[in-house]
């Protein structure tokens, strides 16, 4: 991939992302790339091909500033995709990100860039937040199970096992008591 840009006198790359879509159009293509310098925010528009098509330059200057913090957030253009929505003296403009955690850092990066300041967002770790998501399906579960014991609905989801008796597999639906075939032996699910 070869840059088209060309960097002002002093200017710095301090962070790339080759997978950028631009606005909230309903035919985003993400193959456009995204510069943050020292200087600007760098657009390197691409064509439906991957060929350069475009630069656009967002000097950080003309980002907004509000209580010392500059105007950089996590939008949604969907329910699904996010946005890093960056806020400039002349309106704003959007680009789309896969991940929210990538959108953060970028926020984060650029507004110590603006202002010199702390970061806007708390830095995550991801796998603890996974293991909570994990804990709290885990009694999600427990609870659609607790829920349909007490109203007496039956589970329609199948479960395997292995007998006791005989050790064969045997089949059925959660919560049902089969007698395996082979044995006799009597198993709940």
């Amino acid at each position: 991939m070869s840059d088209t840009f060309t960097l002002n006198p002093g200017e710095s790359v301090i962070k790339r992302n080759p997978e950028v879509g631009l606005g909230k159009g309903p035919f985003n293509r993400q193959n456009n790339e995204l510069i943050l310098t020292n200087q600007s925010l760098i657009l390197q528009k691409k064509n439906f091909f991957g060929g350069n098509e475009e630069v656009v330059r967002y000097p950080l200057s003309d980002i907004v500033i509000s209580n010392g913090q500059a105007q950089v957030r996590v939008g949604r253009l969907d329910n699904v995709t996010q946005t890093l929505d960056v806020y400039l003296t002349g309106g704003m403009v959007s680009f789309v990100f896969t991940w929210e955690q990538d959108i953060k850092e970028w926020a984060n990066e650029i507004n110590t860039l603006v202002t010199g300041g702390p970061a806007i967002y708390e830095k995550t770790d991801l796998m603890s937040e996974m293991a909570g998501m994990m804990e709290m399906a885990e009694k999600l579960t427990g609870t659609v199970k607790d829920v349909r014991k007490a109203f007496g609905i039956q589970s329609t989801e199948t479960a395997s096992a292995r007998c006791p008796g005989c050790g064969a597999s045997i089949t059925g639906v959660e919560g049902q008591t089969i007698k395996c075939p082979y044995c006799g032996t009597y198993y709940t699910f």
